[in-house]
């Protein structure tokens, strides 16, 4: 009788599989883009122009190109010499307590929106709404003795290259500036958007059914993050020199719209539980 209930079951489960709905497969191409090293003072979005007709890329509609937010800073002259820094005391008192360098803990302390905590050397701070490791300052990707920090205001900087490509290429893209930021209890980074213009950030998939025909209550996709993580695949953080990516076919949709939904402090799982302190079990 067991063997043939559990039989039964499994032919429910499997006949319930195969009725799902099938969906077409999409198709998305990433191209990464080389420059020359990019400085302060740079007219960035004539250099990508630039960067794109000597790749003999042509962007398209509905394509998305992916900037690194280091690249938007260096050339919007976002770099601070370490050794200029003049450490207040709660810097100090920050640095002995979390073991970060003086000097960035000032700068830390200076970019940041508000600091949470700190673990290894490491701080975790809310910046322009978005939870990031040392407000976003970055002493990678800097010469010797410098940080970077974030451009000042992502989402403009988004509106002008995306401005620059359409007069070059009469071509109506996405912009996203990105950055990489780590993930809850896991090793290594992946992407996220700080900046978008010309597209949809998020999709709405409240109401659209699922596989098996259930309405959706909850679900949103954050496609300028997912964007922006398909392309640190080929920026990466190391010298490649490719502080753009060229995405096409993305399942994106064209607007005038500018930045990325933010969702309030009491609505995000993560300042929720930090807010509330340590009630593990």
């Amino acid at each position: 009788m067991s063997d043939d209930t559990d039989h039964s079951k499994q032919v429910k489960l499997t006949e319930a599989f195969e009725a799902a709905t099938p969906r077409p497969t999409g198709h998305m191409e990433l191209f990464g883009i080389h420059t020359r090293l990019i400085v302060p003072g740079d007219d960035l979005p004539r250099l990508l122009v630039a960067a794109l007709k000597d790749a003999r890329i042509r962007p398209r509609d509905g394509d998305v190109l992916v900037v690194a937010e280091s690249a938007v800073a260096t050339a919007e002259r976002r770099i601070f010499e370490l050794a200029a820094v003049e450490p207040s005391d709660e810097a100090r008192k920050m640095s002995a307590e979390w073991g970060l360098p003086v000097e960035q803990a000032h700068l830390v302390l200076q970019e940041a929106d508000q600091v949470l905590g700190a673990c290894d050397g490491v701080v975790l701070a809310l910046k322009d709404g978005v939870l990031l490791a040392n407000a976003g300052l970055d002493i990678s990707n800097a010469p010797p003795g410098y940080a970077v920090g974030l451009p000042k205001n992502p989402n403009s900087s988004a509106g002008a290259i995306r401005m620059a490509l359409l007069t070059a290429f009469a071509a109506n893209v996405g912009v996203v500036i990105a950055d990489s930021r780590v993930l809850p209890l896991r090793l290594g980074c992946v992407g996220v958007a700080l900046g978008t213009s010309g597209f949809e950030a998020v999709e709405d998939d409240r109401g659209k059914t699922d596989l098996f025909g259930r309405a959706l209550s909850m679900t949103r996709v954050a496609l300028a993050d997912n964007i922006a993580s398909a392309a640190e695949l080929l920026m990466g953080e190391t010298d490649r020199q490719v502080p753009t990516v060229l995405v096409r076919g993305a399942p994106i949709s064209l607007s005038e719209r500018e930045g990325v939904p933010l969702v309030r402090e009491d609505q995000c799982v993560y300042m929720g539980v930090l807010r509330r302190g340590d009630r593990s079990r």
